[in-house]
């Protein structure tokens, strides 16, 4: 028998300090570069827009990074952003029932879909 758990609170009023916990995800040393290459393999893997600015470098390129594993995968694979959409409103049917969760909020798979671009998948 096998529990898998998953936990994830990242919400606060202060949004730099929601932020700032991406720091610790990405070499600050090399952000510059770390960011160059990410634009790089966003062109090479097909995104139509560049990444929205992000209240800061690191925030941003951890959202380009999501955004690049996700484009790598769909290449690889075939999925589709509806896929990743459906995942999505899935998730949100069990947020919904949870009265702890985070987003409690029912979503279709039409307004995941509709919903602003941060980064290009």
């Amino acid at each position: 028998m096998v529990l898998v758990c998953g936990f994830e609170k990242l919400y606060n009023e202060d949004k730099r300090k929601t932020f700032s916990v991406f720091q610790g995800a990405v070499d600050l040393e090399a952000i510059d570069q770390v960011l160059a290459d990410l634009e790089k393999n966003m062109l090479a893997t097909g995104a139509k827009t560049r990444s929205r600015k992000a209240p800061g470098p690191s925030a941003r390129c951890s959202w380009t990074i999501y955004a690049s594993m996700a484009r790598s995968y769909m290449q690889r694979t075939g999925a589709t952003a509806r896929h990743f959409a459906m995942v999505s409103a899935k998730n949100s049917v069990h947020g919904s029932l949870n009265p702890k969760a985070q987003y409690q909020e029912k979503v279709s798979v039409e307004e995941v879909l509709a919903a602003q671009m941060i980064s290009d998948r």
